[in-house]
């Protein structure tokens, strides 16, 4: 007895094709969606900066607060994190015209790097970015925890006031710590949080082939040595007593009794340049007559300084 195969019916292959295909469709759609989809539904991100400030939009110093926080499930080393600061030269085009100093912060200033950088790019509200680094002494953030403010001072060299009404992270109107998308932050030389004046966000899938391998680490800070580049506005700058330094104006002697003064106390450039650094210059006067007479000193507690080496030069 012959046998027979037997035919599928059509009316049972074409409803599975009609599936893959309409599987497929999707599959297409759906690829094709992505990209829009991404853009509204972005991966949280990794931290946050927050700002806040308490300078006029004209003022003698910048003085930027920036809290850093963890927002994933993980320790963050802060040493992996960089922080920039974007802002516009008011009529002095060179990173040197610039200094910066740390003036408090939780894991101490010794731990806190900065530098003034020149775009290679500028756009209309930022031509120069003031970037904060950290050493390994920084430590780590516990997740969900924040850094506490850093605060941070940026002026000019020259001392002239600064124009902040067009610098692009400025914004007088955060007196309290709110989060600033104007203040980029990278983690492993990767934009992290935050907008760059070109437009570039933390959320572009882009960024993590677009920015250049993470720094090197930064060096430990030299340990019970005096170290000091004297980058500070003048006598009454609060970074001065933050770093323990005091400016004398009390009474007594050596010399003609009650002749101190901080008007002789001052910071100016090294050599003409910002890039040897500011140095301290301590400027006494006489005439013979205690009103005639005017001294200068500043000074510290600390006991580490008791030993080591001094270099003075005294013009007569």
């Amino acid at each position: 007895m012959a046998s027979s195969r037997r035919r599928t019916p059509r009316r049972r292959v074409w409803p599975k094709i009609r599936l893959l295909l309409l599987v497929a469709v999707v599959a297409a759609g759906g690829t094709a969606l992505y990209p829009v989809w991404k853009a509204a539904n972005p991966d949280p991100p990794e931290l946050t900066v927050r700002y806040r400030t308490d300078t006029p939009a004209t003022a003698a110093v910048a003085k930027p607060s920036l809290e850093v926080f963890n927002d994933t499930d993980k320790p963050l080393p802060l040493s992996e994190v960089t922080l920039r600061y974007w802002f516009t030269a008011d009529g002095a085009d060179s990173p040197s015209s610039y200094a910066f100093n740390c003036v408090n912060a939780v894991f101490g200033c010794s731990n806190v790097a900065g530098r003034v950088v020149a775009m290679d790019q500028p756009t209309d509200t930022a031509d120069h970015y003031l970037e904060l680094r950290f050493t390994e002494g920084a430590g780590d953030l516990k997740p969900g925890a924040n850094s506490k403010g850093i605060d941070v001072q940026l002026f000019r060299t020259d001392h002239k006031k600064l124009k902040q009404s067009d610098d692009r992270s400025f914004d007088a109107g955060m007196t309290s710590y709110k989060a600033a998308e104007k203040v980029t932050a990278y983690k492993r030389g990767v934009l992290a949080w935050g907008e760059e004046p070109d437009g570039t966000k933390a959320s572009d899938e882009k960024k993590a082939t677009a920015k250049a391998a993470a720094p090197d680490p930064l060096p430990a800070p030299p340990a019970g040595v005096l170290f000091d580049d004297f980058s500070y506005q003048g006598p009454k700058d609060p970074a001065l007593f933050k770093h323990g330094w005091l400016v004398r104006t009390s009474k007594g002697g050596p010399g003609i009794e009650n002749t101190w003064s901080a008007e002789g106390v001052s910071f100016p450039t090294a050599e003409g340049s910002h890039a040897d650094g500011q140095v301290l210059n301590l400027r006494a006067s006489t005439d013979g007559t205690k009103a005639g007479t005017k001294q200068a000193s500043l000074g510290t507690a600390a006991a580490k300084f008791r030993d080591g080496t001094y270099a003075a030069r005294i013009h007569l």
